[in-house]
């Protein structure tokens, strides 16, 4: 039975971390097509500032995609061998270190979104 426990944190944290992928490749691509636009119209402040925050959200996918990939690893590996709980601890240690620098960055890109939102809204209202 502790074995069973033992995979499904791991599992549980894949599933997590997959809406949380769904969430950044949502506005990876919302952010993309922003970015196409202004290059349209030749907006060459907002697409430098656009380039910095797809790079943040390209790390950040990277990141979670690296978290998931070594949860399901681990439980490959534990349902396969003999590992011990102290084990276990240390790689979803990782793997949750991982998933933290992802929603880092993450969040990095949500406050420089809201940070370039109030600069335009102060230069209409200051003409």
């Amino acid at each position: 039975m502790i074995d069973i426990q033992t995979a499904l944190t791991p599992l549980v944290f894949v599933s997590g971390m997959s809406l949380f992928l769904l969430v950044l490749t949502n506005r990876f691509q919302v952010l993309t097509t922003r970015a196409r636009s202004h290059v349209k119209e030749h907006h060459t402040r907002q697409v430098h500032r656009f380039r910095i925050r797809i790079r943040l959200m390209r790390a950040s996918i990277m990141s979670a995609t690296i978290s998931v990939i070594f949860a399901l690893a681990l439980v490959a590996v534990m349902l396969s061998f003999a590992i011990t709980m102290e084990n276990v601890a240390r790689i979803m240690l990782l793997v949750a270190s991982m998933a933290v620098i992802s929603a880092v960055l993450f969040l990095v890109d949500v406050s420089k979104a809201a940070e370039g939102t109030l600069e335009i809204l102060a230069e209409h209202d200051h003409p």
